[in-house]
This record gives structure tokens, sequence and C-alpha cells, in this order.
């Protein structure tokens, strides 16, 4: 009747299924550079400026196997198209003469249904993990190795997720690590630590007779005004603090 009834595997066994998930693209096809004398091992070997055993070739994409930064310089192969994408753009800078190693930071994503999934980093070889306060259906996991940021983890988490990959992009060790804990946990508390709207003179320009909000306009204007304030003065002490701590005053 045209069903699924199972996967017949290259020994002959036959698997019995109901559903099967056929993943394309896992192994890398590498045959025209091996043919070409290239250095091929899971994926086109490439340097930290992606160019190949032959240094009139370069590679990108999900088959290049490249030393990855985030992981200590491991060679890796990464399947995501921020990847394929951002090593693109650092081969076409390099051959325009504005490029160095490829460093860029690892990101990935993918949605489920109602849950969209994404990581900023890689999460690989870490030693522990601190899952921050988060609303139903959310989750955000900061994955941890020596004290040092690796990795976060969200689940219908965007705003934590472009948090990280912001914080995450230059990490500085255990410094790096207390300030990405600060920003993520204001974002995620901001809504709770606001000060009282109405406890702030907001100028009238901020309060549109336009904005419809069902506690009234005024509140609605106050509301926005008194977290972007809030925001506001976090943002100038976190950036302080970077700049303190990074020994530039």
């Amino acid at each position: 009747d045209g069903r699924v009834v199972g996967v017949t595997t290259d020994d002959g066994r036959t698997l019995p299924a109901d559903v099967v998930v056929y993943g394309i693209g896992v192994i890398p096809n590498t045959e025209i550079a091996e043919a070409a004398g290239l250095a091929v091992s899971n994926g086109i070997e490439v340097d930290e400026r992606l160019v190949t055993s032959d240094p009139d070739i370069s590679a990108v994409g999900d088959v290049v196997s490249f030393p990855c930064a985030q992981l200590g310089g491991a060679m890796t192969r990464l399947e995501s198209v921020q990847n394929a994408s951002d090593q693109a753009r650092a081969v076409a800078a390099r051959l325009t003469g504005d490029g160095g190693d490829y460093r860029t930071l690892p990101w990935f994503w993918s949605d489920q249904g109602h849950l969209k999934l994404q990581i900023a980093g890689v999460a690989h070889g870490y030693d522990h993990t601190v899952e921050l306060p988060a609303e139903a259906g959310q989750k955000t996991v900061l994955c941890i190795k020596d004290g040092v940021l690796v990795a976060v983890e969200t689940v219908n988490g965007p705003a934590d997720h472009m948090i990280a990959r912001r914080l995450h992009q230059h990490p500085t060790g255990r410094i790096g690590l207390v300030l990405t804990l600060a920003v993520l946990l204001f974002a995620t508390l901001g809504p709770f630590v606001a000060p009282d709207p109405n406890a702030i003179d907001v100028p009238n320009k901020f309060l549109s007779p336009n904005l419809a909000h069902p506690l009234g306009t005024d509140n609605l204007g106050r509301d926005l005004f008194a977290r972007a304030a809030v925001g506001t003065r976090f943002a100038v002490l976190v950036a302080l603090a970077v700049v303190a701590l990074s020994g530039a005053v």
C-alpha cells in the first residue's frame, strides 16, 4: 500500500519501522577533491584561512574540515547555512586582500513545530551547565568549560540567542562568563525588575494617543519608557565594566 514497513541494511538484516527519517548529506562528497589530489579526511582539509593542500584552491561549506577556533583548532566539519555562508565571505575577503583566519562563531537553528531550537557556539566538551530562569515553554542553558562559556542553547528564546552571539563572539574567560550571565539574566528578568512606570516623569512625546493598549495609552507609553530606561542604564554599566576590566581605564 506504499507505506514504510522497515529498513534493509547492507548485511541483509531488515529492521521493522513505521516511520523512517532519511538524513541526506551526512557523508561529504569528496570525490572531485580526491581526484584533484587534495588532502581529504572527513571532508576536504583546509587551514585557518580555508586554503586546501593546494595553495591555489580554497574550499568552504559542509564538505570542509577546518581547524575550529572555538575547539582549540581541532579539525571540525560543520553542516549549517551560517558556516557555509561565513566561510564564503571569509574567502572572498581574503581574495580581495582584506581577510585573515576564519574565527567566526558557529551558530545553528532548527524549527520543530512550535519549538525554535537555537545554539550559539559549539556545545562540545563542556564540564557543566547553568539553566537560566525562563517563562513556560522557553529554556536557556549555558554550556561552560573550565570557567569559559562555550555555547548557549535556547528553546523559544531568540532574544537570549542573539545576546549570546554578540557576547560570546570574543569570550574573555571568567570575566566574559560573568558579564554574559548578567546580561542574559537581565534579559530574562527585565520585565520583573523594571521600575513602576507611574513613578517616572515621562515626556509627553512618548505618550502617543495612537498606541492601543488594554491599560490605556498613558500606561503603555510609561511602561515602554521605564523599560528603556532600565535597559539603557544596564547597558551602560556593562559597557563600563568591560572597559574597566580590559584595562582601558
